[in-house]
Formats: structure tokens, sequence, C-alpha cells
């Protein structure tokens, strides 16, 4: 759950009765999130501020207890998350708009997230030789 830059894990075993488990400090309120079963992570992106946003990496342990492994920076916030092997990709909104990919890799339980890409417009931000080809 998210309540005001805080993820929440609630207990719901007791009907019409909700308790907290744990609760996690975030860099701002959330606006998107995806879950990935494999590695037990929890991609939580959000607004930081009009339109600067942020994307935190979550482990969540078999005990229910949350960690933040790493979070980034990003220059417009996330309004979706979407997972493919090895890659998370950020739907953003602001003044830019478009998709970013972040690759990841996992190396034992360490995560590296590299440079962003921003696939935009005429204009891509941050141009890379990681930028992925734009369909005309």
């Amino acid at each position: 759950m998210n309540a005001d830059g805080y993820l929440v894990i609630l207990d719901i075993s007791t009907q019409n009765m909700f308790t907290s488990i744990q609760q996690l400090g975030l860099t701002g309120s959330l606006t998107a999130m995806i879950f990935d079963p494999q590695s037990n992570i929890l991609y939580a992106g959000g607004k930081i501020e009009k339109n600067i946003g942020f994307i935190s990496t979550i482990e969540i342990t078999p005990e229910r207890q949350m960690k933040v492994i790493q979070s980034i920076d990003m220059p417009e916030f996330p309004l979706s998350l979407g997972l493919a092997e090895g890659s998370l990709f950020s739907g953003a909104e602001g003044y830019q708009g478009g998709l970013y990919l972040i690759l990841i890799f996992i190396i034992n339980v360490c995560i590296i997230k590299l440079p962003i890409i921003l696939l935009s417009g005429n204009h891509p931000v941050n141009p890379s030789p990681l930028l992925l080809p734009r369909a005309n």
C-alpha cells in the first residue's frame, strides 16, 4: 500500500482488520510499482516534486520485511513500470515524456543499474551507445 511517501505491508488475514507489518519511507509519493516474484524485488517509482521522480529497488524478504537496495533519481516521474529480462522500463510524464530504459544486472545479490536512457520525440535526452533505435 502507498501512503504519501511510505510503502506499507499490511496483514489482511483478519476480515475487516488490517494490521501494519512494516512501513518504509521513500523519497516521494509513489506513482508506479512492479514486483518481480523470481527475485522478490519490488521496483517502486514516484514523484519527488513537480516533474522530478525516482525509482527504488526494494528487496522483500520471506519474513515480509522490506529493504531499499538502491534508489535512482529520474528527470521525470514514472507513470508506469514494466519488466523484461534484464530491463526495467519506465513510462514517464513531464516536459519531455517518453520511455526510459534501465538495464539491470544481478551479480550475486548486487543490483547495478546502467545510465538511464530516454526515448522521446526527435531529441533523446542523455544519448548513449545503448540508445535503442526509434520507430519512424
